[in-house]
């Protein structure tokens, strides 16, 4: 289904509401370039604890094993698939797989990551801030080289291409059940417990790093954390490389050269000298490995001092009398997903709202808070009545009432107004500033009518398309 992008100009002057079409350009201009997920931001009917989360990555670890392919399937809404690659491929690594199946009910790209961390913490015996930091830079790594057929070809093994049209993860989690295969790369030789199990070489390249832009403290920390890492695991494969070594010296006995074995006139090498020539092999490998992560180590370090260095940071005037807001839409389907922004009068955003499911193409006004109307309309979710603060347009409260998606809001006093669902049928309802519902009209109304507050009267369209007149002192309908 193709989607489409409206905007629609609320200019909340004096209480006052317009509507004016936006340039197409508009979005062009602050369309962001980083890799940023757009989640699920609005009211549920039910939230999963963080420990629940997890405990879908520990499901999935316990049924896979690291040793053989093999598969694991949560409720037919996760599965992970372990492909060590074949003995004859060189050049490619082994991965695993996380699908998020059409019947999952995932929409924030955060529980995706607290999955993937915990499966990795049990599978491979990382502790839990490095098993954070991978699952954020997978994810990251997935979403750049989302649908890279060529990528995903040319570095893993032909058993890991499960479907060639859903390869990595889409930002927008309307795209993630049913569309997402989640590449985790593996080192080729696992080992409990080690941090070289996940290949993170690939995670940290510049393809990556480069949208972990420095724009606010979060991102400095997690870059200043995978210079971290990258610092350990360095350490560990420097240990690796002196057990090599000593490993190297106790078969090259000093002082005793081995003579090769002459067996039917021809020249055997003996097995210590196969196992020498073999780790000496290992040894240069590990060496260049050494040399090319210390590289990077100093790369990162060198592209964050100067990120840093040409931050810029604008003050802007979030008080202005000459700042509006402004809501913007997205089609989905027959719905809206929208969300509110201060502008100024250039046309540049100063802050927008944490929620992002605005359902209708209005808001109003009282005091310190926007009121509005939003939310999703999966199993979990609920379209109702939302309060933001007007300053910062952070969400503050959710109702609990199911509200009609396109309803009107009209504030009188201390109530609000909104056409409320139950049982398939359309009330107005009242609610107090905290978004508690105080009552509804006795009669449904239909759901689509012109309403208009006049004096201390609603006029609405009835259900027998007459007009009912509901008088806010009793709330009876005449």
């Amino acid at each position: 289904m193709l989607k489409k992008l409206l905007i629609l100009l609320v200019l909340s002057l004096y209480s006052n509401l317009f509507s004016v079409t936006v340039d197409k350009l508009f979005l062009e201009a602050t369309k962001s370039e980083n890799l940023q997920f757009e989640n699920y931001i609005g009211p549920y009917l039910f939230y999963n604890s963080i420990g629940e989360i997890r405990s879908i990555g520990t499901y999935l670890a316990k049924e896979i094993s690291t040793e053989i392919k093999s598969d694991a399937n949560y409720s037919d809404k996760y599965k992970m698939y372990h492909r060590p690659k074949l003995e004859w491929e060189e050049n490619i690594m082994s991965c695993d797989v996380f699908e998020i199946t059409s019947k999952a009910l995932i929409d924030n790209s955060n529980n995706i990551e607290l999955i993937i961390s915990q499966y990795i913490m049990d599978s491979y015996g990382y502790n839990i801030d490095d098993a954070d930091l991978l699952a954020h830079l997978i994810l990251m790594y997935n979403a750049a080289y989302r649908l890279d057929q060529k990528h995903y070809s040319d570095y893993y093994t032909t058993e890991s291409i499960i479907s060639t049209e859903n390869l990595g993860i889409d930002l927008s989690y309307y795209n993630w059940p049913g569309k997402t295969y989640i590449y985790i790369p593996l080192s080729n030789n696992i080992s409990f417990g080690k941090l070289s199990n996940i290949d993170s070489d690939i995670l940290v390249e510049d393809k990556i790093i480069e949208k972990i832009t420095v724009d606010d403290t979060n991102n400095i920390e997690i870059r200043e954390d995978i210079i971290e890492y990258k610092e350990r695991e360095l350490e560990e494969v420097i240990e690796n490389l002196d057990e090599l070594k000593e490993s190297l010296n106790q078969i090259e006995q000093p002082n005793q050269p081995n003579e090769p074995e002459i067996i039917n006139d021809k020249v055997e090498e003996k097995p210590e000298d196969v196992a020498a020539k073999e780790l000496k092999k290992e040894i240069l490998k590990v060496q260049e490995d050494i040399l090319e992560k210390d590289e990077k180590i100093v790369e990162l370090r060198d592209n964050l001092a100067d990120d840093k260095n040409e931050q810029i940071v604008e003050i802007k005037k979030t008080n202005s009398s000459s700042n509006f807001k402004y809501i913007m839409n997205r089609v989905n389907g027959d719905s809206y997903s929208g969300i509110i922004v201060n502008l100024d009068q250039d046309g540049n955003i100063i802050n927008k709202s944490s929620v992002n499911s605005i359902k209708n193409n209005t808001f109003s006004i009282k005091a310190d808070y926007l009121y509005i109307i939003a939310g999703g309309s999966n199993s979990n979710q609920i379209i109702t009545l939302g309060r933001l603060s007007a300053a910062t347009l952070d969400n503050e409260l959710w109702g609990a009432v199911p509200c009609y998606e396109k309803s009107p809001i009209f504030i009188s006093g201390k109530n609000i107004y909104v056409l409320i669902v139950e049982e398939g049928k359309y009330y107005l309802g009242e609610f107090d500033l905290d978004l508690n519902l105080v009552r509804k009209n006795s009669e449904p109304v239909y759901k689509d009518s012109f309403i208009v507050l006049k004096s201390d009267t609603f006029y609405i369209q009835g259900l027998d398309n007459n007009i009912k007149l509901v008088n806010l002192s009793d709330f009876s309908s005449d």
